[in-house]
């Protein structure tokens, strides 16, 4: 063990460096002089020089790990709870304020985002999804065509537990435009249940979708039962949210043809009026 004699109450700036980097201390060690300097300036005493630097490591490495579970999550925008306009639609704020503390996660509910096009459902996903890595939870955006498309290749490539390992080890998953189908085929429906009932009270799912309910079997290739049993898991602790209002693009294109700033106004008058 090193004794105390050992140590050097003075080092140099090399060695200070040295000691950093041996304890992986490397956002103080980049910073470590100017750090130094401000807590000199500061009249700090070294009990509170120490909390500011270990502070300061502890607030670099809560950032850089935020921005590492964000790039992984996909998000196809930076959309948040404070860049939506609550006032376009009976989305209601209070409610996802809270949440977006993130308890739902914590007890493995699901959220259903369903109404109409063009009401904020994929935004209103991502704010929360973005939320939920700000609380320390791995997140995972994916449109649900692209997630179907994976599980059945996997499932032809023999890969099909693996693929549903990486679907199902974030905590969030959230499944944007459910019932948009490109090419459904006849395998989907099973892989959705395999996919809901392998997540089922352990880990939390949103699903944004503009069908009922009642009408994803014809998104799941006609099977009738196993959608039962994949909705009949999603829901079981899901917290419904229809969203009701009027479309943001409509609302957009109907301001640009009032401002003229559209060339094209009168085929947008026959579109959108």
């Amino acid at each position: 063990m090193m004794k105390d004699e050992m140590i050097k109450l003075n080092p140099s700036s090399e060695e200070l460096n040295d000691i950093l980097k041996r304890l992986r201390l490397g956002n103080i060690r980049r910073e470590i002089e100017q750090q130094l300097q401000r807590c000199t300036e500061a009249k700090l005493t070294p009990r509170q020089t120490v909390a500011y630097l270990l502070g300061k490591e502890v607030q670099y490495r809560a950032e850089h790990s935020i921005q590492i579970k964000t790039d992984m999550a996909c998000f196809p925008t930076q959309a948040s709870l404070a860049s939506f306009d609550f006032s376009a639609s009976n989305a209601d704020q209070a409610q996802f304020e809270e949440l977006a503390q993130c308890q739902w996660i914590a007890n493995a509910q699901n959220v259903l985002l369903y109404g109409e096009p063009g009401l904020g459902k994929t935004h209103l996903a991502i704010a929360l999804g973005r939320q939920a890595i700000v609380r320390g939870y791995s997140t995972l955006f994916i449109p649900a065509n692209d997630l179907l498309t994976q599980l059945s290749k996997a499932q032809q490539m023999g890969t099909l537990q693996e693929r549903l390992t990486i679907f199902c080890r974030n905590k969030l998953l959230i499944i944007d435009e459910f019932g948009f189908p490109l090419s459904g085929n006849d395998d989907w429906a099973a892989l959705f249940y395999t996919l809901i009932a392998k997540r089922h009270e352990k880990s939390s799912t949103i699903i944004t979708t503009n069908r009922s309910i009642k009408d994803w079997s014809h998104y799941l290739s006609g099977d009738v039962q196993c959608t039962k049993a994949s909705i009949d898991r999603f829901m079981q602790y899901a917290i419904p949210i229809k969203l009701e209002g009027d479309s943001y693009r409509m609302r957009k294109m109907r301001q640009q043809v009032a401002t003229g700033g559209r060339t094209d106004t009168e085929l947008m008058r026959d579109v959108i009026l």
